[in-house]
């Protein structure tokens, strides 16, 4: 099995969406999704073992659907 967990008190705090609306807005979050996260919900689906996301706190964004993504998610009350 694959185990996935964040570092420190939480899973994921999602996208870093700082500089959208900046340049092209739209465009940037677009291209952020389906180079970054897309990929590793790919990686994640074609995986040849079981995915385990642990989420040990916050999960927000994109990271909801990180921990979301994993065949098994363990979650913590926190």
């Amino acid at each position: 099995a694959l185990l996935v967990t964040g570092a420190g008190r939480g899973f994921c705090a999602g996208a870093n969406l700082g500089g959208a609306g900046q340049g092209s807005g739209t465009t940037d979050v677009l291209s952020m999704m389906e180079t970054y996260y897309k990929p590793l919900a790919r990686a994640f689906a074609d995986a040849p073992v079981p995915v385990v996301t642990a989420v040990n706190g916050v999960a927000a964004g994109a990271g909801a659907s990180l921990a979301l993504a994993g065949d098994i998610i363990v979650a913590a009350r926190s």
